[in-house]
């Protein structure tokens, strides 16, 4: 009677657990999404709203033309869009340079099931840069990604498998999802990572058809010079865990790099922190890169 007790509740116990670590791997791969709340019309400042095809289905973007023929693509992070790159690449503008704001897929006005976390983030860099080739008016051998959370783990990724790349700044990415994941579902559940975020991993991938567990910008970065690379790393972001990873990330990279930490900045704050420190890094990071 005992030992059917027992099986009893380990029984329900492994339901709960699958079923638990199951609605962590949907919110992981379909999480809550932001809306618009501004627009380039707003700036006053040349644009374009444009759509492109995707992998997985229509992406929709912002444009905005420059002068001094180098291209940036803007990379959001989770759960947000293209606005996020909004006020940088107005400034950006001003200096120059024309910026591509693209949604990911299943973000802003993008289509597409599922986030991957940079596996098939890829393919939307990729038809971002085709769409580019496609105006006739952008010199492809000058343009670089510059990418926050999210959107700096597939600009790292991307710039690894993409040649086409010439340069890549990430903000805020993690070295090792999974690594990353478990760390951060232990500080925010309070449950143990093991094997609960193995779990979730195991979940997302099957559902999404991504590989999340083989998401590890710390060994892409090796793979991309001599293409130049930039770090920055928010020393008071309480999701990626810092200063560990962009020290990884810089000890990782070939040369030429460079590696900004900010003391006082959390999650993708640099800009809002020192926003005129921060366009003159970019700047001179991109005006020498390409």
């Amino acid at each position: 009677m005992i030992w059917l007790i027992a099986v009893g509740v380990l029984l329900t116990l492994t339901v709960l657990v699958l079923a638990f670590t199951l609605v962590q791997a949907l919110r992981l791969i379909r999480p809550p999404l932001r809306p618009f709340s501004t627009h380039p019309r707003e700036y006053d400042v040349a644009h374009e709203e444009v759509f492109f095809l995707g992998p997985a289905g229509k992406l929709g973007a912002w444009y905005l033309p420059g002068t001094n023929g180098r291209t940036l693509i803007g990379l959001h992070g989770i759960t947000d869009n293209r606005q996020q790159w909004l006020a940088p690449a107005v400034d950006l503008q001003r200096r120059g340079y024309s910026v591509l704001m693209m949604d990911f897929r299943r973000h802003g006005q993008s289509e597409g099931r599922f986030t991957s976390y940079g596996d098939l983030e890829t393919g939307d860099i990729a038809a971002a840069f085709d769409y580019l080739a496609a105006r006739g008016d952008t010199d492809v051998a000058r343009v670089g990604l510059m990418g926050l959370s999210l959107g700096g783990i597939a600009a790292l990724i991307a710039t690894a498998r993409l040649p086409q790349v010439r340069a890549v700044m990430a903000e805020a990415a993690f070295g090792d999802l999974q690594k990353d994941l478990s760390i951060a579902f232990s500080r925010y559940t309070g449950a143990p990572a093991f094997p609960l975020a193995n779990l979730v991993i195991w979940w997302g991938q099957r559902l999404s058809g991504a590989q999340l567990g083989n998401i590890r910008p710390v060994e892409a970065i090796g793979k991309i010079a001599p293409r130049p690379v930039f770090i920055i790393g928010d020393l008071q972001d309480t999701l990626v865990d810092e200063p560990r990873t962009s020290d990884a990330l810089y000890a990782r990279a070939g040369e030429p790099k460079e590696l900004w930490q900010i003391p006082d900045a959390g999650h993708v704050q640099a800009y809002n922190v020192h926003p005129a420190e921060y366009i003159d890094r970019l700047d001179a990071f991109f005006a020498k890169s390409l």
